[in-house]
């Protein structure tokens, strides 16, 4: 799958689960703004609040199954988005507005 950023396995993974547990995933689409006062970056790279984040922003913009359906079509949808938004950010960050 290659990483790049980081965290992108973690991410796939992670919003997989979600997404298999529909009362969970139904909920966390509720929210607009995730934060983990535990998170360390010096410990870690992966952070669930990052890939819930990333879940909402994908859901809400209607991507959420196409990302999903392998590690290859959630890459070039991270990309496209990047590329839509003209995205440049730190290592292991990512900004996805939804609308």
């Amino acid at each position: 799958m290659g990483l790049n950023p980081e965290t992108m396995f973690y991410d796939w993974i992670y919003m997989n689960v979600l997404h298999q547990n529909k009362i969970l995933s139904e909920k966390v689409t509720e929210f607009s703004a995730f934060t983990d006062i535990e998170f360390n970056p010096k410990r870690s790279v992966n952070c669930h609040v990052r890939s819930a984040a990333l879940y909402v922003s994908l859901y809400r913009r209607g991507l959420i199954e196409k990302a999903l359906r392998s590690p290859d079509n959630y890459k070039m949808v991270i990309r496209n988005i990047k590329n839509e938004n003209h995205i440049d950010t730190p290592k292991g960050q990512m900004r996805l507005n939804s609308s």
